[in-house]
């Protein structure tokens, strides 16, 4: 992109959004992500499920539906496992992360309810699969984290890396907008989720990575929180390609539902850049008009004043 390009990309993105944007109830809390939207906050997990069904309906393929399948249990397996090491060892984050899968099966759910396609959890209970893969993990999870308190802090890192390399893999099978933004929202969860634990394993029992390489597991851990709501490609949420409009339902001062989403394309900013370019030129040619009418009137008074200087002499 050239200089100029780079310049008008802000007018550019700006007249987009005022272009794309979508009137909500006037009730509605809204506003652009990024900004609090008259609200104290955004709970962008609660968001995510919205978002699902904002975005188009697209042809979901045999893969896409394994994946969801794969995802749903496995956000469940995590669930179950952390209500039960809650219940064994007392510790909040147990209790905390089990709550956020919870919402990771609610995103997934909204998915397979936008496909007609089956819910794999159904009405099992706590503990029960479908899948007798995912039964054979979470017996043997359970297991493990019912060892010691350090051992059930492993487990947590064991199931959010399996998380991660199966999400990194989902990734490459699907190119359906909405599947990838749910799967790149799991996915910033997972690799936060495993730093929550890591900060409660001893330097001493330090827990070895099992699905991902050391240097993939490593830039993980040495990164920072991740925080907000991320797009397809894993970017922050419509900060620089999109709008959201989001709306508090409850009343609680926090955003927890979208109005309407709206993308940018590459010819959206060409063209905003286009009609920002011509405005700037209308603007340009308009002061030179300005300044040739001046120029004439100076030119005259000059005139003028050198007759009388003439008259004078």
């Amino acid at each position: 992109m050239n200089t100029n390009m780079k310049r008008f990309k802000s007018s550019a993105i700006t007249l987009t959004i005022c272009l794309l944007l979508i009137p909500l109830n006037s009730n509605a809390q809204t506003g652009f992500w990024g900004a609090n939207a008259g609200c104290t906050g955004i709970d962008s997990e609660s968001v995510l499920t919205s978002i699902v069904a904002n975005l188009p309906i697209e042809e979901i393929s045999t893969e896409e539906q394994s994946g969801l399948e794969l995802m749903q249990e496995r956000a469940k397996l995590a669930r179950d496992v952390y209500q039960i090491l809650y219940q064994t060892w007392g510790s909040a984050i147990f209790n905390n992360i089990a709550s956020s899968e919870q919402n990771h099966m609610d995103a997934v759910k909204a998915l397979l309810d936008k496909y007609n396609l089956p819910d794999p959890v159904g009405i099992n209970p706590a503990g029960v699969f479908s899948d007798p893969s995912i039964q054979s993990l979470y017996d043997s999870l359970i297991t493990k984290g019912n060892i010691s308190l350090v051992e059930a802090f492993k487990t947590g890192m064991e199931i959010e890396e399996l998380d991660i390399r199966d999400l990194n893999d989902l990734l490459t099978q699907t190119d359906n907008v909405d599947v990838l933004t749910v799967y790149q929202n799991l996915l910033k969860s997972a690799r936060n989720h495993l730093r929550a634990f890591n900060s409660h394993i001893p330097a001493e029992d330090p827990y070895t990575p099992q699905y991902l390489t050391d240097e993939e597991f490593q830039e993980i851990l040495n990164a920072n929180l991740e925080t907000g709501m991320y797009d397809q490609d894993g970017e922050p949420a419509f900060g620089h390609s999109g709008v959201l409009t989001f709306e508090d339902t409850d009343g609680d001062g926090l955003c927890d539902s979208v109005g309407s989403v709206e993308r940018y394309t590459r010819e959206d900013l060409d063209n905003a850049y286009l009609q920002s370019k011509a405005l700037k030129e209308s603007e340009y040619l308009k002061k030179l008009k300005n300044l040739r009418k001046n120029n004439i009137r100076y030119k005259k008074i000059i005139q003028a004043l050198n007759r009388k200087i003439n008259n004078l002499q």
